[in-house]
């Protein structure tokens, strides 16, 4: 009777993996009409001369072609709109630790793609991207090269260490020096509240710009740790805020250059035109919504999402893989008009009565994942509720085009 009722659960239990896992994504598998016709190569990508922030998001934060994208985008870029500066959802002084390098030199790229808090950019594509940015830079004048820049501010420690860097006082030093451990500490340990009121209290001291907007990320930091123990929604509102503001400063630095136009790079939920929190029902404004409002058609953002992702997600030293899809027809769809992506820009979409700018203007479930870690229960959770890795949005209220992919695969991570 035992091994009956373990059968009966278990094919109760595999039903509903089928019904509510593969069932949708079955039903997207149908031909759209005429897609070949809008569909078009990366090397493609065009952009109006107005265009000053051109954002390329991410899926999921755990696959090795959403990171090669940003390369061939990026390059694309370079050549032929003349950008000079790629920006990462990183934190603030860890890009100015890469800009050392690929500018000046100064280190190694293994150690600059190393140093980033997020082991998910350490990766050979990374390493790729920043030796090819060091290696174009060689050969340039100064006001021809590229920079390198992080826009988010939840890592502060090299930030402090950059401040450390460029003050001469010994006792300041020493002061702050508790900071850069990227050991976690207490906010109300007494020695971490004298170093961020320090850093505080002479941060608009400092001469050089860098310097000083260092200094404002490492308080916005403090400030996002502060709000996140008593409101992590509210922090989380906060970070997007603070990566907005920091991706205006970076504009306003790089025009003070001569440069008018800036790529930028993070998760999909982060560069989306309206939306906000990965979380079901908890929304909020986004970085993408806020630039979107400040700059209108100025912020040009292209999305991504995939049939089928082998995500990577930390576990333990390493990582290991969840198997996720989205139930988005324009996925399906990739194997019948390229060998393995496409780029589709719905203002070329013109054709109201076609089944492309119908599907533009439904309700798709577009894959979603910013995974925090392995862990086989939750493997089956997704697997019973896949919803919770999938977002239903109508893509062309979100995005301005998106690049469609069939299967993703895993990080090719750093050895």
């Amino acid at each position: 009777m035992l091994f009956i009722a373990f059968m009966t659960i278990l094919l109760i239990i595999c039903g509903l993996i089928f019904v509510f896992g593969y069932m949708p994504v079955l039903k997207a598998n149908k031909k759209i009409d005429n897609l070949d016709s809008y569909a078009k190569h990366i090397n493609e990508i065009s952009l109006s001369n107005d265009v000053e922030i051109v954002a390329l998001g991410e899926a999921t934060h755990g696959n090795n072609e959403l990171q090669l994208i940003k390369i061939e985008v990026f390059k694309h870029l370079v050549e032929n709109y003349n950008i000079k500066a790629f920006c990462l959802e990183a934190d603030f002084g860890e890009g100015l630790l890469i800009n050392e390098y690929i500018q000046n030199n100064k280190g190694t790229a293994i150690d600059a793609v190393k140093n980033l808090s997020f082991p998910i950019y350490h990766t050979k594509p990374f390493l790729e991207l920043i030796e090819w940015m060091h290696d174009y830079n060689s050969s340039r004048d100064d006001n021809e090269k590229l920079s390198f820049y992080g826009f988010d501010m939840q890592n502060p420690e090299t930030s402090v260490q950059y401040l450390i860097d460029n003050i001469e006082d010994k006792s300041i030093k020493d002061t702050l020096l508790p900071l850069v451990s990227k050991n976690q500490k207490s906010l109300s340990d007494p020695i971490i509240q004298e170093a961020f009121s320090l850093i505080d209290e002479i941060k608009d001291s400092f001469e050089d710009t860098l310097v000083r907007h260092a200094a404002d990320n490492v308080m916005n930091a403090y400030n996002f740790y502060s709000i996140y123990s008593e409101d992590p929604l509210g922090a989380s509102e906060f970070r997007d805020k603070c990566m907005a503001d920091n991706v205006n400063w970076i504009l306003e630095y790089e025009k003070a250059k001569g440069n008018n136009k800036i790529f930028i790079t993070a998760h999909n939920g982060h560069i989306a035109r309206n939306r906000g929190s990965l979380s079901k029902g908890l929304y909020y404004d986004n970085m993408g919504k806020l630039l979107s409002d400040e700059y209108m058609n100025k912020y040009f953002a292209i999305g991504t999402d995939y049939r089928k992702s082998l995500c990577s997600a930390r576990y333990g030293n390493g990582f290991k893989s969840y198997k996720i899809y989205s139930e988005d027809p324009f996925t399906t769809n990739v194997w019948r008009v390229s060998d393995g992506y496409y780029y589709l820009n719905f203002k070329d979409v013109k054709d109201e009565g076609s089944d492309v700018y119908k599907l533009l203007n439904s309700h798709i479930g577009a894959g979603t994942f910013a995974p925090s870690g392995y862990n086989i229960f939750y493997e089956i959770y997704f697997a019973v509720r896949p919803s919770l890795t999938r977002e239903s949005i109508i893509l062309a209220d979100t995005y301005d085009a998106m690049i469609f992919f069939d299967q993703i695969n895993p990080l090719d991570l750093i050895k």
